[in-house]
């Protein structure tokens, strides 16, 4: 797998669009910058120290290879600024400067999601900037194949110094720093699609949801002991579901009241 390295000025970072009759995306309304979020954060409920703390988090998500993002207002081209990404992340509630990712990824320049991995200390806060060694994004090819099903992972490396960020179980990236000095205090885990615009699609229908499977944590007694689950949705259009014991559903639907089907793809 090659890394195609990536200058972007993005924070933290949604999986399966669905044919027509969709009524895709809207148009573009939010300021540049923001964030919205589809999925569930994850903690550590148990009493032994340190209290508190996810150290891996791991899922089998889908990819799509175009999930659709917001169109600018009268025009039919895509916001170029926009993008949508769906990702598992081990991170510090202390700061939202304070995480490692790995996921899928598609931007407004016309191309297909990509995977990507992203990583910051907490020290690089100013994404105008040339990027340090603080925080980096890369992005892989090759593409996936549209519908594929691929394990996503962060959590600390064997020594437990470092976070690695794995795909199908190849280290694609790995944290040069130690994040237990980096980010004190206590960590969670992560599973979400994102937007930047309510526009944007989260990837995904009513009858096609983007499906996250065989969801691990790995928490201070092992993986997937006494974690406490709080989702969360940034928007009536962005749903999610429970399925089964270690899986969620997260989709779309924009219902029109001139086309009841339209948007439940």
């Amino acid at each position: 797998m090659r890394r195609v390295v990536a200058v972007l000025p993005l924070v933290v970072a949604g999986l399966i669009w669905s044919a027509a009759p969709a009524r895709a995306a809207g148009n573009c309304a939010s300021p540049y910058g923001s964030h919205y979020f589809d999925g569930f954060t994850a903690s550590d409920t148990s009493t032994g120290p340190p209290a508190g703390t996810i150290y891996g988090v791991v899922a089998d998500v889908k990819y799509t290879a175009a999930p659709k993002l917001c169109k600018l207002t009268g025009n039919a081209t895509v916001d170029q600024g926009s993008r949508i990404s769906w990702w598992v992340m081990v991170n510090s509630p202390a700061s939202q400067y304070r995480y490692a990712q790995v996921g899928y990824l598609r931007s407004g320049n016309g191309s297909n999601a990509a995977i990507f991995t992203e990583y910051n200390d907490g020290t690089k806060t100013d994404f105008n900037t040339v990027p340090q060694t603080s925080w980096r994004l890369d992005f892989y090819t090759p593409d996936p194949v549209d519908g594929s099903v691929h394990a996503l992972a962060v959590g600390l490396n064997s020594g437990g110094n470092r976070l690695n960020m794995t795909f199908d179980g190849q280290v694609l990236m790995t944290t040069p720093f130690d994040p237990r000095v980096a980010w004190p205090g206590t960590w969670n885990g992560q599973v979400f699609a994102e937007t930047h615009d309510l526009g944007d699609d989260v990837p995904g229908g009513k009858y096609t949801p983007t499906t996250f499977r065989n969801i691990r944590y790995w928490s201070t007694y092992g993986w997937g002991n006494q974690v406490a689950i709080v989702p969360r949705s940034s928007s009536a259009d962005y749903r999610n579901a429970w399925a089964g014991i270690d899986g969620m559903d997260v989709w779309t639907e924009r219902i029109d009241p001139g086309c009841p089907t339209c948007g439940q793809g």
